[in-house]
């Protein structure tokens, strides 16, 4: 089961495009963070979803319809919801686990939404939105915006303000906020969510290891070469550290980048010696 999951976000690691398969790499990540789980349950689940909600909206469902049938039966039927009690709880970014406990965060819950909408050969994708994971849904014409962590509800520009000003009072709405976000972005961010609560919570180990997968979907990343390398060299692993700081310049998009992690090889190779 692991070593499928890894070739799989390996191989989609080496694809290019907009649109990835969201849900399979999810369900990837979560297969590798508890290995010989069976996700057999969950992928059932999710052909009901799509099922139900394909019912819900009847055949050739107008833009309005579309949304009130992915709220009504996701966020009303099912009962998912974002988890506003236990907002920090990493089951919370595992796909398996947010399917089990229908509560998770505004991108895995996003995620599901998404896989849905498309099973129905809707348009639909993540959103360039700040702090908050939204999906939008159509075309540009013909848009909404919905809001996955609060039942998936349509988000009108009352409550993006609303969203908006819970990060910063003083901001204000952007049009590049309704920019689609590739599926790859969606996926990292989602991963992000886990090495983030674990280097907060003390486990930098735990952390490599989920920086490691995230470079499987993403192996000319920079950024998480340089966390890898900093990461390790803080666990005293500094051959891990070099190989890392190595990729980190190989792949850096400007001099700036290049030269910090180059500083930081410098002193890893000191302690190698």
């Amino acid at each position: 089961m692991t070593e499928a999951a890894a070739a799989l976000l390996r191989r989609l690691g080496s694809q290019t495009g907009q649109v990835l398969p969201l849900i399979e790499g999810a369900i990837a990540f979560a297969e590798l963070e508890r290995p010989g789980i069976d996700s057999a349950p969950q992928r059932q689940h999710l052909k009901e979803l799509a099922s139900a909600v394909r019912q819900a909206a009847g055949g050739d469902a107008e833009l309005d319809e579309q949304v009130e049938a992915l709220g009504a039966v996701i966020g009303g039927v099912y009962g998912y919801r974002g988890d506003t009690e236990n907002y920090d709880d990493i089951a919370n970014a595992d796909i398996l686990r947010a399917i089990d406990r229908r509560r998770g965060l505004p991108v895995t819950l996003g995620i599901l939404y998404i896989h849905v909408a498309r099973a129905q050969g809707w348009d639909a994708a993540g959103l360039n939105f700040p702090g908050h994971f939204l999906i939008g849904l159509g075309e540009d014409d013909r848009y909404a915006i919905i809001d996955p962590f609060a039942g998936g509800i349509a988000c009108d520009a009352e409550r993006l303000g609303e969203l908006l000003r819970g990060l910063d009072e003083t901001a204000t709405l952007q049009p590049h906020f309704r920019r689609r976000v590739p599926d790859r972005e969606v996926l990292l961010r989602l991963q992000n969510n886990i090495k983030s609560r674990l280097i907060r919570a003390g486990e930098p180990e735990h952390a490599v290891a989920v920086i490691e997968r995230m470079l499987l979907l993403a192996p000319d990343h920079a950024g998480l070469w340089y966390e890898a390398g900093l990461l390790n060299a803080h666990l005293d692993r500094f051959g891990g550290a070099a190989t890392a700081l190595q990729a980190a310049i190989r792949h850096a998009p400007s001099s700036p980048e290049r030269e910090q992690a180059a500083l930081l090889l410098q002193h890893v190779r000191g302690k190698l010696n």
